[in-house]
């Protein structure tokens, strides 16, 4: 079985982050799937996604790597 859903979010410029665990989650909920694998990805070359521990401080930590 395969389950497909967008997510759509928008930026503030270089550094802004969103935190789409919830919107995975609600994703996952929906799909009815019980066993497998979410994928996330970025359509366009200035995009990016990454699984980070997303807690408090973390974008000002971010912006100094």
């Amino acid at each position: 079985m395969v389950y497909q859903q967008e997510i759509h979010v928008s930026t503030q410029g270089h550094g802004h982050m969103h935190n789409l665990t919830d919107e995975v989650a609600r994703a996952v909920q929906q799909s009815e799937v019980r066993c497998g694998v979410v994928h996330v990805f970025s359509v366009g070359g200035r995009g990016g996604s990454g699984s980070i521990e997303f807690e408090s401080g973390l974008g000002t930590e971010m912006r100094e790597i």
